[in-house]
């Protein structure tokens, strides 16, 4: 089980208080938020700013009138190093035994249809 404190529930969170804080406004707006946390250990010097706009011009976005153009786009990167315990678990041949296998992928989506009170965040 992950904890509500886990990155991956915390940026859950701020991307469905960003949706409702548009549907809010606008009922018939069409939202598509992405939030990430990101965490790296390595000793690798990657360019991250050349690797996103790549992409971006393989992809099509080369100019504003098509929402970005690859040149001009803000990439802001903001990485943090992984801690010592999850790094230390991540590489043991344990992985298991020390709590790091909490990796998987989730599928499904955001509904209100609990009996819980919504949080409003804007």
């Amino acid at each position: 089980m992950i904890g509500e404190g886990h990155p991956d529930k915390v940026c859950d969170r701020i991307s469905d208080a960003i949706l409702d804080a548009h549907l809010s406004q606008d009922p018939s707006a069409k939202v598509a938020v992405e939030t990430v946390a990101s965490i790296v250990a390595s000793k690798a010097a990657v360019n991250y700013q050349n690797i996103v706009r790549r992409v971006l011009k393989d992809v099509g976005y080369d100019c504003c009138q098509k929402g970005m153009d690859y040149k001009t786009v803000n990439v802001m990167v903001c990485l943090k190093e992984q801690s010592s315990d999850i790094s230390q678990a991540v590489i043991s041949k344990t992985t298991l035994e020390t709590g790091a296998g909490d990796q998987g992928i989730m599928f499904g989506y955001a509904t209100d249809e609990n009996k819980e009170e919504k949080q409003q965040y804007f």
